[in-house]
């Protein structure tokens, strides 16, 4: 396995004791600690790695309101549905450079065994001076990818909610307008934000 790979490894074990810790201060005090999942922590690197070199070959210029950036969001739509997670995509309104621009979010959710959700969010849009923009934020995309097949293997115990966000790269527009609107926000108990997972490796 190369450097990068092994990067992404052992970021995404970072992230997943992270997950494990908030929802733990989430849950102790009213109901006994539970996993996410029951099924074993199958995370392969080299496939995240993958993704990411795919998705950012395949649309290089993700930057907000363009025509590359909503081709890109239709990889991440059939990727996940194959998945079988329910999608749906959020628009949001935004003025860049002096000109109106929509973002879209894509959302894939996975209903679990209780209405309370988990939720962990990566942008994929790129800045305009960026070329694929793999560090950021494409390795983060490939690690959500790979975390959102590992968690269709099997039921889970939360609701799960993960968030392909639009405006990284303008404020966190995409992101902003989730934590305002989506309609589920009351049952999202704790959110994981990824980003630069690669940082000094791509």
């Amino acid at each position: 396995m190369s450097r990068a790979p092994k990067k992404i490894s052992l970021a995404v074990i970072l992230l997943i004791l992270i997950i494990w810790s908030v929802a733990f201060l989430f849950f102790a005090e009213h109901e006994p600690s539970i996993p996410l999942s029951n099924a074993p922590l199958l995370f392969d690197a080299s496939r995240a790695y993958r993704l990411m070199s795919e998705f950012v070959t395949q649309n290089p210029s993700r930057v907000l309101g363009s025509l590359e950036s909503r081709q890109s969001t239709g990889y991440l739509r059939d990727y996940l549905q194959e998945l079988g997670y329910e999608i749906e995509y959020s628009h949001f309104e935004a003025r860049i450079a002096r000109k109106k621009q929509v973002g879209r979010n894509v959302l894939a959710f996975k209903k679990g065994k209780s209405e309370e959700i988990l939720a962990v969010i990566a942008h994929f849009d790129s800045a305009r001076t960026t070329v694929q923009g793999a560090m950021k934020n494409g390795a983060a995309v490939g690690v959500l990818l790979e975390l959102a097949r590992i968690f269709a293997l099997s039921p889970t115990q939360k609701s799960l909610l993960l968030v392909f966000s639009d405006g990284g790269e303008w404020g966190s527009l995409g992101a902003q307008e989730i934590a305002d609107r989506y309609p589920a926000r009351p049952r999202i108990v704790a959110v994981l934000s990824l980003d630069y997972v690669a940082s000094g490796d791509l």
